[in-house]
């Protein structure tokens, strides 16, 4: 079962580990990779309303 797996390390603590498949990583960064061009989009959309505020205000 792909998830979380709890293991002793030598000092005797239990360390979290993360047991991914190659599927599951890429689905992860394809993820990461949507959320960065959301926000790219998202500022890009955010400049060109800015300027449009400037050239309007420039022009009274």
């Amino acid at each position: 079962m792909p998830g979380k797996v709890r293991k002793r390390n030598p000092a005797g603590d239990l360390d979290l580990q993360l047991d991914l498949s190659a599927d599951d990583l890429a689905l992860l960064s394809a993820v990461i990779i949507v959320v960065g061009d959301v926000l790219g989009l998202l500022s890009v959309l955010k400049a060109r309303l800015e300027s449009s505020e400037e050239e309007k205000e420039g022009k009274r």
